[in-house]
C-alpha cells in the first residue's frame, strides 16, 4: 500500500511589492485660510469709475453730517457715519489699505493732522469749488439776501436755477455742501433741516 504524499505547504507570505513607473503621490499643498489678510485683498473688486463717483457722494454727504462750524470734519467720524448706514463700505474696494489713505487719494478733500485732546487726530474739510461757481453761489446769496442779511436756501436755488447754474457743476450732491467748502459764507440754522448763508466778513 503506498503512503500518502503531503500536499506541498502554502507560502503565507506578503506578495513583493512590484516596481511602480508613476511617483508616490505628494501630499496637497494647504490651502490659504479665509481668514488670511493676503486672501482677502485679493478677492476684494476693483472700482469703476461709477463707483468712485457714487463714494464721492457718499463722502460728502457724511461730511455734512458730521462737520464742524468750522467747516472741518474728524476723519473717524466720517468713517463711522458711512459704516453705519452703508455695512458693505471697504476702503480695499477702492484700492487703499485704510480709510485715511483713501481720503488722500481722492481730490474731494484736504486732510491734515491736529491735535485732539492729549494726542493728535486727523481733520478733513472740502477743497474749495471751481471758481466760476462760487462767484455764482456769492451772486445768488447776495441777491436773495433779506433784511437781515440772510439768504434762504430756497432763495439761493431759485437764484441759481433762474441763471443757468447746475447744482451739478459744483461737484457735490447739494447746493449746502457747497456753500460750506467754499467757506466764504456764514451759516445759521433757519428750523428743522433748512439753512440761511450770508457772505463772510473776509468775503465781502
Amino acid at each position: 500500500m503506498k503512503e500518502a504524499t503531503p500536499a506541498p505547504a502554502k507560502d503565507t507570505s506578503l506578495p513583493k511589492p512590484t516596481a511602480s513607473a508613476d511617483p508616490p503621490p505628494q501630499p496637497e499643498a494647504p490651502k490659504p485660510s479665509v481668514n488670511d489678510e493676503s486672501s482677502k485683498q485679493a478677492i476684494v473688486k476693483v472700482a469703476s469709475p461709477a463707483d468712485t463717483e457714487r463714494l464721492k457722494k457718499l463722502l460728502s454727504r457724511a461730511y455734512t453730517n458730521v462737520t464742524e462750524e468750522n467747516g472741518w470734519a474728524l476723519v473717524s467720524r466720517i468713517e463711522q457715519y458711512l459704516r453705519a448706514n452703508h455695512s458693505d463700505f471697504d476702503p480695499r474696494s477702492y484700492g487703499a489699505s485704510t480709510f485715511p489713505k483713501l481720503l488722500n487719494t481722492l481730490d474731494v478733500f484736504e486732510v491734515v493732522q491736529r491735535k485732539q485732546g492729549n494726542g493728535n487726530a486727523q481733520f478733513c474739510r472740502q477743497r474749495k469749488r471751481p471758481a466760476a461757481y462760487v462767484d455764482a453761489l456769492k451772486a445768488a446769496v447776495s441777491a436773495s439776501k433779506s433784511a437781515d442779511g440772510w439768504s434762504g436756501i430756497a432763495d439761493i436755488r431759485v437764484y441759481l436755477h433762474k441763471n443757468g447754474h447746475r447744482q451739478e457743476d459744483s461737484g457735490l450732491n447739494q447746493v449746502v455742501e457747497a456753500l460750506k467748502a467754499t467757506r466764504n459764507f456764514d451759516m445759521r440754522d433757519a428750523g428743522g433741516t433748512n439753512k440761511d448763508f450770508r457772505l463772510s466778513s473776509a468775503s465781502r
